[in-house]
């Protein structure tokens, strides 16, 4: 693949992170500022040590997202306490009424990305994970 057809590839995949709302946002001093998550068609070769580091960091990522989903949608402790602001969590367009009251099963998330890496891990088929696609790749 040439440099143009890599930018093209790279322009196809940034509009359609923005035309499926793969973002993440900043809220500071009261104002929210939504980006879209900076992709790099070039992956990166992570070593299993430091992979395993990032692993750990991801899977603490999900369970805190699944604990505030939980609670956005079902006790708003977060909103009680101030935590976040209630016009925060109403008016954004990722909020969904409808889903008021529904518990998502504990964890599942998770469990089943911690599950998966560490028996990739344990089996020793290699040394190295590729970063942008999670794969593994041969130690050259």
């Amino acid at each position: 693949m040439g440099l143009r057809e890599l930018q093209d590839h790279v322009d196809v995949i940034n509009q359609q992170m923005a035309r499926y709302g793969v973002k993440f946002g900043i809220y500071k001093n009261g104002s929210y500022n939504e980006r879209l998550f900076p992709f790099d068609p070039i992956p990166r070769i992570i070593e299993a040590d430091e992979f395993q580091t990032l692993e750990r960091g991801l899977a603490q990522r999900v369970n805190a997202l699944n604990k505030f989903l939980a609670d956005i949608y079902a006790d708003k402790n977060i909103i009680h306490e101030g935590v976040v602001p209630e016009e925060f969590v109403y008016r954004s367009p990722g909020y969904l009424a409808q889903c008021e009251g529904i518990r998502p099963r504990a964890s599942t998330a998770t469990s089943q990305a911690s599950t998966s890496s560490r028996a990739r891990m344990a089996s020793g088929t290699s040394s190295r994970t590729t970063a942008a696609t999670g794969r593994r790749s041969r130690p050259s």
